[in-house]
């Protein structure tokens, strides 16, 4: 892999988390304040629960990528 498309795969696998993490925290918090009803929070706690770690999930497995293909060569 060249140089330039090694830098483009380290940003994509820094950007990616960054921007979900904040974009599935904003998503879940809009969901919980304002568009679930408070009576059905608990009949959708686990759907949700589920969004949030398949959320987290990818962003934790796109840090680790990134850090074990690019091991050393991240300053």
């Amino acid at each position: 892999m060249n140089n330039q498309m090694k830098k483009a795969v380290k940003t994509a696998l820094l950007l990616y988390p960054i921007m979900m993490g904040i974009g599935g925290t904003i998503m879940l918090g809009v969901l919980l304040l304002s568009v679930i009803p408070k009576e059905e929070i608990p009949s959708v706690a686990l759907p949700l629960s589920t969004l949030g770690i398949y959320i987290y999930g990818t962003c934790a497995v796109s840090i680790i990528i990134r850090l074990t293909f690019f091991k050393g060569e991240i300053k």
